[in-house]
């Protein structure tokens, strides 16, 4: 009887010890130390809501050999956030131009084009021309792909309604590789932000991605005062404008 009564009593001392190291330590996750940090790590509700109002310009560069030979033509798209698909819940999470790869598309030509890039350089590429998708079906860039993104703002209710009705059919009918026709991602994004924003940017025929990218930097859906950005107000960025102030 004595043998049990004291295990008894240890027991009750090794769990009145555990109950109370879990009372000094019951703090949320987001305030308890983490391994290598020397404080708690505070949490932020409002980051999130922050990070995921806005439409953006995605962009994966096109990369060239040294050679010249385009070994990836890149793509550019539209992205659109939580909190605009939430405002409607129709709104494509990608709005861009691609060419249809589906088993019932048209066969796509396929040549070779050469060139200049806005840069100067020359290139060559394979290039395909086919039919193209319904904007809203492009698909969203794998996350390891991207080489930058451009934060335009949240869009009014007027510009999400004009961005669903592009993503309802083909930018344009056909998609070609190169931009020598006018017809690949670059041209239907900028196509976009004239139509949609109101953005004067006019890229140049074999400008690549990037290229267009550098126009729209500083591109925004609202002006400072929080109004829609009219052309006026777009034309500042555009290389029309820039080009305009040094004559």
């Amino acid at each position: 009887m004595h043998g049990r009564g004291v295990r008894r009593a240890a027991q009750a001392l090794a769990q009145a010890g555990a109950t109370e190291g879990k009372g000094r330590n019951s703090k949320p996750a987001e305030l308890q130390e983490q391994p290598g940090s020397s404080r708690p790590r505070p949490s932020s509700p409002m980051l999130e809501p922050l990070l995921g109002r806005r439409v953006h310009t995605v962009v994966a560069d096109t990369k060239i050999a040294d050679d010249g030979k385009v070994e990836d033509p890149g793509h550019i798209q539209y992205q659109t956030s939580e909190s605009e698909r939430r405002r409607d819940p129709q709104l494509a999470p990608a709005i861009g131009h691609s060419r249809r790869t589906d088993a019932l598309a048209p066969r796509p030509e396929r040549f070779k084009v050469s060139g200049t890039l806005p840069d100067g350089k020359p290139f060559l590429v394979n290039a395909l021309k086919g039919a193209a998708i319904e904007a809203g079906d492009d698909k969203i860039i794998d996350h390891a792909r991207v080489s930058r993104v451009i934060d335009h703002g949240e869009m009014t209710d007027e510009q999400i309604a004009q961005m669903k009705a592009v993503q309802q059919r083909p930018i344009f009918p056909a998609y070609e590789t190169s931009g020598a026709q006018e017809s690949n991602c670059v041209h239907a994004h900028a196509h976009v932000a004239r139509t949609v924003f109101d953005w004067n940017v006019q890229p140049e025929r074999h400008a690549r991605p990037q290229d267009l990218a550098v126009q729209m930097t500083h591109l925004r859906t609202r002006d400072e005062s929080g109004k829609p950005a009219i052309r006026g107000e777009a034309l500042r960025d555009s290389r029309e404008a820039k080009d305009a102030g040094e004559e």
